[in-house]
């Protein structure tokens, strides 16, 4: 089973989109400290069910302020916490993928070769596998539309992205 790392609003989309559970199911799915620090903020959407669901996951620390240094360039330190932590959590071995749904973010993963997909492109994927029916897949798709920031260019690459782009990601 691969491992994904994820970030908080990748998290929160799918847990909004009725997913969440099923990441769990097909990934060993990881997060750093700061993103759950995030994802159970009280009045956050999805805060009680996070601090539920999230004993069951497996959290890695918050980076040392040396490995941090280690790690850190100035794509990087432009981040925010959680998006940060990720990806250095990535790049410490953490995971097989990240998950990520912050614009820079994903412009920092694709600028340094760290395989990603945003949380739009995981009904996609369930679809391909034949986890979820057209039906599914569909509302799923359009929930998180409307709950996430994707810019038309985003969505439009989600909904034809060529299959052989999706492999690696593949439950």
């Amino acid at each position: 089973m691969k491992t994904a790392v994820t970030d908080t609003s990748s998290a929160i989309l799918l847990f909004k989109a009725g997913l969440f559970e099923t990441l769990c199911e097909c990934y060993n799915v990881v997060i750093a400290e700061a993103v759950y620090e995030e994802m159970i903020v009280a009045g956050h959407p999805g805060a009680a069910y996070f601090r539920e669901a999230c004993r069951h996951l497996r959290k890695a620390p918050e980076p040392s302020a040396a490995q941090r240094i280690r790690q850190r360039d100035t794509a990087l330190g432009r981040l925010d916490r959680g998006e940060r932590d990720t990806v250095i959590l990535y790049r410490g071995g953490g995971g097989d993928f990240v998950i990520i749904d912050d614009y820079k973010g994903a412009v920092y993963c694709r600028n340094h070769s760290i395989p990603y997909i945003n949380a739009l492109l995981f009904p996609r994927l369930l679809y391909i596998t034949e986890r979820l029916s057209y039906a599914e897949y569909f509302v799923s798709t359009e929930t998180l539309i409307r709950h996430g920031r994707y810019a038309r260019k985003i969505i439009r690459y989600a909904m034809t992205c060529d299959l052989n782009a999706l492999c690696f990601f593949l439950p």
